[in-house]
């Protein structure tokens, strides 16, 4: 097992913006880092003995966007979801421009400018524009003329008739070998479980608490990954940018308006 940890941070209004109370994290595929285990469960408010969290200085260590005017909406009207799962064919690698279309879904805990846009093509030559930022992959990863498979989907999560957040995951793969996956509220086919909660932002009303990653190398180890940090594990470098939990600290009202336990993760294969 070969373990390597930076240390990209996160602002503190990205948690404040999604309001939740406690959960299972729930696999959804196996991929790298090893199998995955059930996820812990969320607090209540008040009395907490976690120290305070740190402000978070970076933006947003990972980010990803999907451009696909040819995809139609899927399920009911007031909670639509896309899905597009296919090989395209490599047009263009190029950097981010400020009028983006790759804009039409993305991740929403903050905003950076990709690293990596890339141009592709389906089978049946209609265009998709991919936006990609995670630690460990870069422009160079893929190449014009690389057919990859693409696994992509957003959808709408929790109660629409209170308060709803965003499930979107997107794998890029080339010769059934990952490049990068991203998931927000959405496993991307990782295999990882909810930690446990490492500093807190204690608030009268509703308080946060940020949660460490965990998963299994191939050895049977544990590896944890703390928020804000990525480790290397089995050869991707894994990202936990944000894995949160929202509550009542006061008891005058409920804070779990969306999901239990939120989370953005990336993985890259390291070169």
């Amino acid at each position: 097992m070969r373990i390597r940890t930076s240390l990209p941070l996160l602002p503190l209004f990205f948690f404040t913006l999604f309001a939740c109370n406690g959960g299972t994290v729930t696999d959804g595929g196996t991929g790298g880092g090893g199998t995955a285990g059930s996820g812990g469960t969320g607090g209540t408010g008040g009395g907490s003995a976690l120290p305070a969290c740190e402000v978070h200085a970076d933006a947003a260590s990972v980010f990803a966007c999907v451009h696909a005017p040819m995809l139609t909406p899927q399920g009911p009207m007031y909670a639509p979801h896309y899905i597009f799962t296919g090989t395209v064919t490599v047009t263009a690698v190029r950097p981010w421009e400020s009028q983006e279309p790759c804009l039409s879904w993305r991740t929403e805990y903050g905003f950076a400018p990709p690293t990596s846009v890339i141009d592709v093509v389906d089978s049946t030559g209609a265009p998709l524009t991919l936006g990609v930022r995670a630690p460990g992959f870069s422009p160079s990863t893929v190449a014009v003329g690389d057919t990859l498979d693409i696994d992509f989907q957003t959808e709408t999560l929790g109660n629409i008739d209170i308060a709803s957040t965003r499930g979107l995951r997107l794998r890029i793969e080339r010769g059934g070998e990952l490049l990068v996956a991203v998931g927000q509220n959405d496993p991307a086919g990782l295999a990882f479980a909810q930690g446990a909660s490492e500093c807190v932002r204690a608030s009268d009303a509703c308080s946060t608490e940020d949660i460490i990653m965990q998963m299994q190398d191939a050895q049977g180890d544990g590896v944890s990954i703390p928020n804000g940090t990525s480790t290397e594990v089995d050869g991707l470098l894994v990202t936990n940018a944000a894995y949160f939990k929202t509550y009542n600290g006061s008891g005058a009202f409920s804070c779990n308006f969306a999901i239990p336990v939120e989370y953005l993760v990336s993985a890259a294969a390291v070169p």
